[in-house]
This record gives structure tokens, C-alpha cells and sequence, in this order.
């Protein structure tokens, strides 16, 4: 148990000093995620969970072994202030550290769920997987003035141990015929103009908006330099928007897109009613 009675998360002056404010507030959030039994300790099994829910998996002798490397007073749990000076020390605990860095990031992305729940993005509906919340199913609606309208788009989220520095990977799950979204031939779509667009100071909301928006209204010139090179080989096969391969196929979309911006949007209007709508 903690070191000063009563108080659970208690932490020395000592070690006060080597934190601001902020960041104990948010240690302490983190630590009260793990100790879901809130004794003030996280125990094997409390740690096993949590590295489940961030797709880890150990064996119960190796999360023994993590804890005692931070377990000062062989209480055989880690407590706050272990807790804390685990974030200050290297060599014997770098192999926990590590996993706290990820645990961090993981409450996170958890944080940035639930900012959507309090404050809900219109026309949006997201569903974390049920033991991962790294993975996102992004459900979001056709803007009504878009040749989208009507369509229910489901995107998967996957948020890698770099993230934020490093773009979450997108894939769009419903068939769609959009220049900014390459129709893989699963049907499903990758998103790369949206890691091109990523920016550290971007969170998930930023980039739910920006799918949004490019819903609204689809911006080729993400897509030129991509399909500029790609058109290029193909015409040393002698070949020109053929849509026989994931290119090419983005490469008519693309043409129609420029040429003539009626039928292309009759055919996101039909792909749309065929592959986005309820029945």
C-alpha cells in the first residue's frame, strides 16, 4: 500500500520536484486507468489487462518480472510512487518504461474518444474495438449537398506506437467512388493523401474533418503527383486509362473528374446508393 496512510497515490516531495504540476495530474489519471481495483497498486493481473486492451500479450512470469523491477517494497504490485520514479529511471526498467510510454500514449488516444463522446463530431459516429482501443471504426454520413448523401462511409483507424508524429493508418471499408480515395480490389479504399497531409499537431478530430471535408468536396490535386507518375508508366506499356489495375482505376476517376464532372458524379451517386446505403 502507499507510504502516507490513507493516501493511496501518494508521492514524496522529493519526487514531486522532478514533475510539474501537469504532469503528475496526468501520471495520476494514467495510474488510476491501470489500477482498475483502486487500491492504489496495479497487480499482475491489472497490468495484463491493460497490455491486452493495447494488443500486447506476455506471459504472467515476464509482467512478474516487470513489476519487480520497479518494486521497491516487494509488495509484489506497483505503487504511485513506484509508478513515478519508473518514469525517471533507465537500464533495469527500460523494458517497463517503454511499455508506459505506449500505456501513455494508449490513455491517449482513449482521452481523445471520449472528448468526441462529450463533444460529438456531426455526421460521425465512432466504435473503438472492443480490446484494442489503438482501432477505430469511423462511421461517417455523405455531406447532404455531396453526390455522397445518403451513404454511410465506415473507415478503420489504426493508431501506431509514433502517433502522433506519424499519421494514423486509414483504410475506407465501404466501396466508394471518389478521386481522393484508390479503390483497393477488395473494394476497400487507402487513404495515402491523408498521411501525406498529417501534421504532428493533429489529433483524430482534425482528421475526421478533413475526410469530411474532402467528402464535400474532393481536392484532385492531393492525388496529381501520385497518379502524374503512374500514368507515366502506363503509357510506356501503351496503355491509357484502362481501369484494369488500382492505378489505372484512379486514373479514369481522376480524368472523369476533370472532363466531365457530371457523369463522375453519377457514378459516385450510384456506387454510393449501391454500396453505402442501408436497405
Amino acid at each position: 500500500m502507499a507510504a502516507a496512510g490513507t493516501d493511496l497515490y501518494y508521492v514524496p516531495e522529493s519526487l514531486k520536484r522532478e514533475f510539474s504540476t501537469h504532469e503528475l495530474a496526468e501520471f495520476l489519471d494514467q495510474f488510476k486507468a491501470f489500477d482498475t481495483s483502486g487500491d492504489g497498486g496495479i497487480d499482475v493481473n491489472e497490468l495484463s489487462t491493460m497490455m491486452a486492451s493495447m494488443n500486447v500479450h506476455m506471459e504472467r512470469t515476464e509482467l512478474q518480472q516487470l513489476i519487480a523491477a520497479v518494486d521497491d517494497n516487494n509488495s509484489g504490485q506497483i505503487e504511485f510512487t513506484e509508478f513515478m520514479m519508473s518514469n525517471l529511471r533507465r537500464g533495469k526498467a527500460n523494458k517497463l518504461g517503454r511499455f508506459m510510454q505506449l500505456a501513455k500514449q494508449a490513455f491517449e488516444i482513449r482521452r481523445e474518444y471520449t472528448a468526441t463522446v462529450a463533444a460529438p463530431i456531426p455526421g460521425c459516429v465512432i466504435v473503438p474495438f472492443p480490446k484494442d482501443m489503438r482501432q477505430w471504426h469511423v462511421h461517417i454520413a455523405g455531406p447532404e449537398t455531396s453526390p455522397y448523401a445518403g451513404g454511410r462511409f465506415t473507415f478503420h483507424f489504426e493508431f501506431g506506437h509514433e502517433y502522433p508524429y506519424e499519421a494514423p493508418s486509414v483504410r475506407l471499408l465501404t466501396r466508394v467512388y471518389h478521386v481522393n480515395f484508390i479503390v483497393l480490389v477488395d473494394g476497400s479504399a487507402s487513404a495515402e493523401c491523408l498521411t501525406q497531409l498529417w501534421n504532428p499537431d493533429w489529433r483524430s478530430r482534425d482528421l475526421i474533418e478533413r475526410i469530411q471535408a474532402l467528402l464535400l468536396a474532393p481536392d484532385p490535386s492531393l492525388m496529381e503527383p501520385m497518379y502524374n507518375s503512374a500514368e507515366a508508366r502506363l503509357e510506356l506499356q501503351g496503355l491509357r486509362y484502362a481501369g484494369t489495375t488500382v492505378r489505372s482505376f484512379g486514373l479514369d476517376c481522376l480524368h472523369l473528374f476533370h472532363t466531365d464532372y457530371k457523369t463522375y458524379c453519377k457514378h459516385a451517386r450510384e456506387t454510393t446508393a449501391k454500396h453505402a446505403m442501408r436497405a
